[in-house]
């Protein structure tokens, strides 16, 4: 990014770190998680778990405590990455609230794959839906493109992708100044998550 008074603007690459995980997060998520949760509500098999003496919810609570382990084992691994990769600078200053947008857009990710494992897939429409999603939410969100090129237009749709949130919270805490609006943006893509 060029200023008008033709000085470099770059931004740190901790920055696109981070910003990039909202892409590799859902994509990874729909490919993994999905999958197995389709798989386990499949009718032959919810009905042979249906007759066993595990209850709905017990089945459920476990399906549930699975999911969450797995998400956190990926984004745990990824925030180790970034600690070694940055040398401890994810804990500088406000820095270390990209760790929280990034646990913040996780659960946006696992939503999304609740969501989509409703829908008995198969293996290449999981693929295909994991692609167009998390590039499309990349694109349109702010991620690949930056969102100062956006038009007014495309500012206005973008606000309805839960990446942009994500992104804009990412914006905010790399000013260095801590204001309410990176927590607004990370309360969107909970509020998103939850609608998913």
């Amino acid at each position: 990014l060029v200023s008008m008074k033709g000085k470099g603007n770059t931004k740190p690459t901790i920055y696109y770190f981070f910003t990039y995980l909202s892409y590799i997060f859902l994509g990874l998520l729909i490919n993994v998680l999905a999958p197995v949760i389709i798989a386990l509500n499949k009718k032959g098999v919810k009905e042979r778990t249906d007759i066993s003496p595990l209850s709905s919810k017990s089945r459920s609570a476990q399906l549930i405590g699975a999911s969450v382990i797995l998400s956190l084992v990926i984004w745990l691994g990824f925030m180790l990455v970034s600690v070694v990769m940055f040398k401890g600078e994810v804990f500088k200053d406000i820095n270390a609230f990209l760790i929280l947008n990034a646990l913040c857009y996780l659960i946006l990710s696992a939503a999304i794959v609740t969501l989509i494992s409703n829908f008995q897939l198969k293996a290449q429409a999981i693929s295909m839906v994991s692609n167009v999603l998390s590039l499309a939410f990349s694109f349109l969100g702010g991620v690949f493109v930056p969102m100062e090129i956006f038009g007014d237009t495309m500012l206005k749709i973008a606000k309805f992708i839960p990446t942009y949130w994500y992104v804009s919270a990412a914006d905010s805490i790399m000013e260095g100044v801590m204001n309410k609006d990176i927590f607004m943006c990370m309360g969107i893509q909970l509020l998103y998550a939850l609608a998913f």
